[in-house]
């Protein structure tokens, strides 16, 4: 057969250039997305629990979440993570999973199922928006007089996110690095010489004062509670009675 295209020199050619010709049509039509769709398969559950220890978070939220999760047969592997005051729960669907959206909602049903979360915990955040071929990140620096005021910047921050959640083609906007309140407690030297007291003592009797801390827990057959008393800390007010 070689042989015979040797003879025929314009057969060769012929056959090249309809090679040329379906390869280029092959590129020019192959579809092509400057953005592509890319399906995100996992997806975390994060709930606040300001205060409260690893073990009282664990046993009150952790494990309530990660009950129900297991309901949906979709999902192939659960990993989660309790820290003080936080709850960060990894969720991994089956790789034969092709309607992520449909997962995710019942997802979503299961975990608001969970009403008997603590009092003072915030309710649990679903977060699957983690997958972006196009993200823009953008940092506030201070340039005033002074110090930082974390206050303003953290005020332009949130109206920044306002203005560019209103922008055509933005999925989302999310912002990082706010400062948490924190209250300062400014001592009497002269106060605290008089009652015999150092700075440690006066530290150790805030911490005891504040209910967060847990007072024990109890154990059933199946189940695990963390035992709780009122009078939490949640306003300057509530220092007072601490002396």
């Amino acid at each position: 057969m070689m042989r015979s295209l040797y003879n025929y020199p314009r057969l060769i050619i012929l056959l090249l250039l309809l090679i040329l010709v379906a390869g280029s049509a092959a590129v020019t039509t192959m579809p092509r997305l400057e953005d592509p769709h890319m399906e995100n398969r996992v997806a975390f559950v994060i709930t606040r629990f300001p205060g409260a220890s690893a073990e009282r978070v664990e046993a009150l939220i952790t494990e309530k979440l990660e009950r129900k999760i297991r309901e949906v047969s979709e999902v192939d592997d659960i990993s989660s993570a309790s820290r003080l005051g936080l709850s960060f729960i990894t969720i991994e669907m089956k790789d034969e999973v092709t309607d992520v959206d449909r997962v995710s909602s019942l997802l979503r049903d299961k975990i608001n199922e969970v009403t008997d979360l603590p009092p003072g915990s915030l309710p649990p955040v679903y977060d699957d928006d983690r997958l972006y071929s196009l993200t823009s990140i953008i940092g506030l620096v201070w340039h005033g007089e002074g110090t930082p005021n974390y206050a303003i910047l953290g005020r332009h921050a949130r109206e920044l996110e306002t203005r560019l959640s209103n922008v055509i083609g933005t999925d989302f906007v999310r912002t990082f690095g706010l400062p948490s309140e924190e209250i300062s407690v400014t001592l009497d030297d002269d106060m605290l010489a008089a009652m015999g007291m150092s700075a440690a003592d006066v530290a150790n009797r805030i911490f005891a004062a504040d209910s967060k801390n847990t007072a024990g827990t109890v154990s059933g057959a199946s189940n695990r509670y963390v035992v709780q008393v009122s009078g939490a800390f949640d306003s300057l007010n509530g220092f007072a009675p601490s002396r």
